[in-house]
């Protein structure tokens, strides 16, 4: 499969509230609660406008609607990483084709903070090279090996 990825932008806030809010991504998400309308504006805002954030929509191919995004998150000093799909692509696969694709030739330290239920996540995270190397009571800490970086801004090349 040949994956697309594109920023984000202003006007996939509709797509992205939709995707955030399905029920199958609250669950595996940190905050389980349903998000606002409001709320959400506010967050891509602030995660478009924030040079320590990247936000990407995939596309299995050339030209075809989005069915899942990417992020990432500097703002801690790590470069954690989150992906999620509508949940009609789910359970087919494309979760790991889409993750796995996208670090193909990226060779930075990532990390993910998965919950401990959300197996196919943690399946996912596995298969695209990721460690679990810390547990809590809820979620699983896992890291994939590469160069640390000191801020998004030294990379100059994402798929």
């Amino acid at each position: 499969m040949t994956w697309q990825f594109r920023p984000a932008r202003p006007e996939d806030a509709q797509w992205l509230w939709q995707l955030r809010n399905t029920p199958s991504v609250r669950l595996a998400s940190l905050n389980t609660e349903p998000i606002a309308w409001h709320s959400h504006q506010d967050w891509l805002a602030a995660t478009l406008a924030d040079p320590a954030q990247r936000l990407w929509l995939a596309a299995p191919r050339q030209g075809a609607e989005a069915i899942g995004q990417l992020r990432l998150d500097f703002r801690t000093g790590q470069c954690l990483m989150s992906w999620s799909l509508m949940p009609e692509w789910q359970g087919l696969g494309l979760g790991k084709s889409l993750l796995c694709t996208w670090c193909q030739g990226i060779d930075v330290e990532l990390w993910a903070q998965i919950r401990l239920q959300n197996h196919p996540s943690n399946q996912i995270a596995r298969a695209a090279g990721f460690t679990c190397v810390r547990q809590t009571d809820i979620l699983g800490h896992w890291c994939r090996a590469g160069r640390t970086l000191t801020d998004l801004q030294t990379i100059t090349h994402w798929p």
